[in-house]
């Protein structure tokens, strides 16, 4: 299977064949039906091509046609059901930085729906949109709720890191629900609104300050660090952005290289970089801003490595351009991004 092909981790398939049962319906004819094999959830991280795991979805629909399937199989999911990321998620220190380690590597887990998380004056906005992988597919599109399931599995999963009831202070989907809507105010905690312009779940900053019941920084860093050596942070960049962020990781602790400098090493001219990098949907600004984000994250949760300092591992001559352009990307100083996560 090639990364462009839509996947679903096979945990996650998993957990709609456990509800399944929980509905009645028999694990072996579910899996024959779907086309899957048993001995695919022996390794968690495999990954099950979208049209079985959406045929395993649509047999419980089938089976249940009044009934909000997204929402009631989400509610069930735990950390655990995501191998080394359900690790990371579990040893954090709160629930913020639980659901942004979630949302930086989703596309470990499944690349069918796309969580997007921005900060609001209220807190923190989650947002699911269908990834381009799928967004033609039928099969997807012919499921009822389909967005139900990212946000209720992001809640489920915050409540069980945090062992408390938490809730966000607003939830609206675009679609209208396919069985009794009181489930989804009894499940969110919030009257939930239906047929509005986007899938989203907003949660306040006192919930996001909730400290996980099991948080070890130890643990934590270890877990981070194994699921960085999985990640290729050039996934999203084409030929020419790949090879220029590959020369900006190798000399960014020294200086930000300059354009002209990365085409020379390129054998190109300066100009034609540009139009290289232009004709793959990106700029040299966006590749450099893109490395010195990376490389801030790895540095922060090192507490011995000062702000300062950081701002000069990522090529900031000063550092107030470095504090600024921290907080448009996390919407904090890294003093509170990392009081929030304890790493101080």
């Amino acid at each position: 299977m090639t990364a462009k092909m839509p996947f679903v981790m096979a945990s996650i398939t998993q957990g709609f064949l456990v509800g399944g049962m929980r509905f009645g319906l028999e694990p072996s004819d579910m899996l024959e039906r779907a086309e899957l094999d048993v001995g695919m959830f022996e390794d968690p991280d495999f990954l099950v091509p979208f049209e079985k795991h959406i045929h395993l979805g649509r047999l419980i629909m089938a089976h249940r046609p009044r009934f909000n399937g997204g929402l009631q199989l989400a509610k069930h999911f735990v950390p655990k059901r995501y191998g080394l990321l359900g690790h990371v998620m579990q040893h954090g220190a709160t629930l913020e930085q639980a659901l942004s380690d979630f949302h930086r590597f989703q596309h470990l887990t499944s690349n069918v729906c796309v969580r997007r998380m921005s900060t609001v004056p209220e807190g923190i906005r989650l947002t699911v949109e269908t990834h381009s992988t799928v967004r033609s597919h039928p099969e997807f599109h012919a499921m009822t709720g389909r967005h139900e399931a990212p946000l209720a599995i992001s809640l489920a999963l915050g409540r069980h890191l945090t062992g408390k009831p938490i809730k966000p202070i607003r939830v609206s989907f675009r679609h209208e629900p396919a069985g009794d809507r009181s489930e989804h105010e009894e499940f969110f905690g919030v009257p939930v609104e239906f047929g509005m312009q986007a899938d989203e779940m907003i949660f306040a900053n006192e919930t996001l300050d909730t400290p996980l019941l099991q948080t070890n920084h130890t643990i934590y860093r270890r877990a981070l660090e194994l699921v960085l050596a999985q990640v290729d942070p050039t996934a999203d960049l084409r030929q020419t952005g790949a090879a220029v962020r590959q020369r900006l990781m190798q000399a960014m602790h020294l200086d930000v290289p300059k354009l002209s400098a990365v085409a020379r090493s390129m054998g190109m001219s300066t100009r034609t970089l540009q139009r290289r990098l232009e004709a793959e949907g990106t700029s040299f600004e966006s590749v450099v801003d893109g490395v010195r984000k990376d490389l801030t994250l790895q540095h922060l949760i090192d507490p011995k490595v000062s702000s300062y300092e950081i701002a000069g591992l990522v090529g900031f001559i000063e550092p107030s351009p470095f504090f600024r352009a921290f907080r448009r990307w996390f919407g904090c100083t890294p003093t509170e991004w990392r009081r929030r996560r304890r790493i101080l």
